[in-house]
């Protein structure tokens, strides 16, 4: 497998694998969902990066309570999108 970098992310890149550390998860906060399944959702936002560099890591529902400060984590399959004008990495 093979690994990319975090210094070497660019928007719309797909099906990437990372190894990261979580340098700190911000606070989760109620978002509503979109679809007619009418529940919301939690959502946070993590600070995640390599010797190259640091990428916001989008995280929902259950993916937040996994994850601690400190944590080396490799994501598997994840991809890249800018929001509000910032870099972010989703998996």
């Amino acid at each position: 497998m093979e690994y990319s970098k975090v210094g070497s992310l660019i928007p719309n890149l797909r099906n990437l694998n990372l190894i990261v550390k979580v340098l700190n998860i911000g606070p989760s906060r109620a978002l509503p969902s979109l679809r007619r399944e009418q529940r919301e959702h939690l959502i946070a936002e993590a600070f995640v990066g390599d010797e190259t560099g640091s990428v916001l890591l989008t995280l929902w529902d259950d993916q937040i309570d996994r994850f601690k400060a400190n944590d080396v984590i490799e994501i598997r399959d994840g991809y890249t999108t800018v929001f509000k004008g910032s870099l972010r990495l989703n998996i």
